[in-house]
């Protein structure tokens, strides 16, 4: 065990903590900015679409189980990644990529955009944001420090390809890694050394302004609709006897139905679609029956269509090898950070030893996920959908 701070000649600088006794590894990449430099929603838009970029376009993250989430405050963006000790160095990569060959689509630009609107839509229905928001705007009055980081409708259109670029090639090179667990460090530094904002200056093309026709957008049509109007839905399920089935069959379901921004549900309803914030999938066990659970946040005109998807793609749902392998490495890779955690082991150990009456190690939990076929996890999709949903909403 240690730690250590290395800074790379690029100025880049990157914490490692060292576990030699973890089998994964999390950090966190953060990207410094200036707030008062940019327009207001700039730093949270690009995060979105970095994001975006990784999940889509590098069939390496969902291949290996790394899990990656995002977000962003008033000085800076984070990336957290989560990654087996032996895919540490591609999940680094993979960050890095987004960063320095971050190329703009129009498509992109534009579903990503209503994406936002949806979520400003769920935040302003959240009372607990609206009153922190109205606290901070008292406290700061005009100052910059009262704008949120999301911004409004208004600052989100406008923001446009030019601002994104702009921001990226100012920031690129201010970035700091910060590591915990088990990693080979030296190939790390090995690969990072490469990377410098020269680089990524000149891999970024001169792409011009965004057609301003395209963004022809009422303003006001969009803050007097059913916007502000967030609906959360629940759709469910409900399974008896589930035990004469494998749990960890209706495990890979979730996992690939609702389990993070690469999903199923996501890349279909969200990513495709940019008709929710958020969409999950859960199921929870009792002693003899479950629950499959299917959730989303979005606003009212859209809830309809959205319940008409879902119910579409799970009646319609059939895996194939490819996605099943996918699934399963995600879910090793969870349990793997599990039982790296102590709160989460003594959690799941205690779980799977009264709802099976076993305690399962890691490796055996893992021989199981691997062997399950694909017959056996079509079969018990057709048992969780093949009946009526329940629906409830507020």
């Amino acid at each position: 065990m240690g730690i250590i701070l290395h800074t790379l000649k690029n100025g880049m600088k990157i914490h490692f903590y060292n576990r030699d006794d973890y089998n994964s590894l999390t950090g966190k990449l953060f990207i410094t900015y200036n707030k008062g430099n940019y327009k207001i929603g700039l730093p949270h838009f690009t995060e979105h679409l970095l994001f975006k970029k990784l999940m889509r376009d590098n069939y390496n993250i969902e291949n290996k189980g790394i899990n990656i989430y995002a977000n962003t405050t008033s000085d800076f963006i984070w990336f957290e990644l989560n990654a087996r000790s032996e895919h540490a160095t591609l999940a680094v990569k993979a960050l890095m990529d987004m960063i320095i060959y971050y190329e703009i689509q129009d498509r992109d630009l534009e579903a990503e955009r209503k994406v936002i609107y949806e979520e400003l839509a769920y935040l302003e229905s959240d009372p607990e944001y609206m009153v922190k928001n109205s606290v901070i705007k008292k406290l700061w009055e005009d100052n910059f420090n009262s704008k949120s980081v999301i911004g409004n409708y208004e600052d989100i259109l406008n923001i446009n390809k030019k601002d994104i670029n702009e921001f990226l090639n100012d920031n690129s090179s201010n970035l700091f890694l910060s590591l915990y667990g088990k990693a080979n460090l030296s190939e790390i530094v090995f690969l990072l050394e490469n990377y410098n904002k020269e680089n990524h200056t000149n891999n970024i093309k001169d792409i011009p302004k965004i057609n301003e026709e395209k963004l022809n957008i009422n303003i006001q049509s969009v803050l007097s609709s059913d916007t502000s109007e967030v609906v959360h839905t629940c759709i469910g399920y409900k399974i008896y006897n589930w035990k004469k089935y494998d749990r960890w069959v209706f495990d890979l379901i979730n996992t690939y139905l609702g389990d993070g921004l690469g999903s199923k549900l996501n890349t279909t309803i969200r990513d495709d679609k940019s008709l929710v914030y958020e969409v999950w999938s859960d199921c929870n066990y009792f002693e003899e029956d479950m629950q499959f659970l299917i959730g989303f946040t979005s606003t009212k005109r859209n809830v309809e269509r959205v319940i008409a998807l879902i119910k579409k793609l799970v009646t319609t749902l059939i895996l194939q090898e490819d996605e099943l392998y996918i699934a399963k490495q995600k879910l090793i890779s969870e349990l793997t950070y599990a039982y790296d955690d102590a709160e989460l082991y003594t959690y799941s150990v205690a779980r799977y030893y009264l709802q099976m009456n076993q305690i399962l190690s890691l490796d055996s939990i893992k021989d199981r996920i691997n062997s399950i076929e694909l017959h056996e996890l079509n079969q018990v999709i057709r048992v969780i959908f093949n009946k009526d949903m329940v629906i409830s909403q507020v």
